[in-house]
């Protein structure tokens, strides 16, 4: 019997619909027919975790996350994840914290790039994944070097990605 996957969404709707397509594709991969995994969605509102951000208040962001992974268990995921990379600032204590394992993006996208045999990469995301430590720190675990963009470009990348991406807007430029 395949285990029911969790997905904490929401942070933005855009990065969770890429997260549901890309493993049910895998999956069909994996499966063929019309196989699907059972997935349970527990989407919360982006903008209370925005207005925390600003206010540099990860505690509060830490609590509700555990909140909303409980809740997926309780909902019955046999594990989940987080579908953003800037909530895994607090991923560890999350963890701690959680009822059923918790998969990293971290850790997942460190086993990617070293598979491919890769070094060094560049991190793209917004201001927070950016410029706090722990996913240069995270992915130099597994040996890899991570650059970011200069600090105007990170404001121009955090931009787009509020104002643009998480909204579904996406332009050719």
């Amino acid at each position: 019997m395949h285990k029911k996957i969790g997905i904490l969404g929401g942070l933005s709707p855009e990065s969770t619909v890429i997260y549901y397509l890309r493993i049910v594709r895998r999956y069909q991969e994996l499966f063929g027919d019309h196989s699907y995994p059972e997935i349970i969605i527990y989407s919360v509102s982006f903008q209370k975790f925005i207005d925390w951000m600003a206010k540099d208040e990860w505690n509060e962001i830490t609590e509700e996350l555990i909140r909303n992974i409980r809740n997926l268990a309780a909902a019955g995921a046999d594990f989940a994840l987080i579908a953003t990379n800037t909530m895994h600032l607090v991923f560890d204590r999350v963890e701690e914290s959680s009822p059923i394992p918790l998969i990293s993006i971290v850790d997942a996208t460190a086993e990617a790039v070293r598979k491919e045999k890769i070094n060094t990469v560049g991190l793209l995301g917004t201001a927070f994944t950016m410029e706090k430590a722990f996913y240069r720190e995270g992915l130099a675990k597994y040996g890899i070097e991570t650059l970011v963009p200069e600090k105007t470009d990170r404001n121009y990348i955090n931009r787009v990605i509020f104002e643009e991406l998480c909204r579904g807007i996406i332009r050719d430029k």
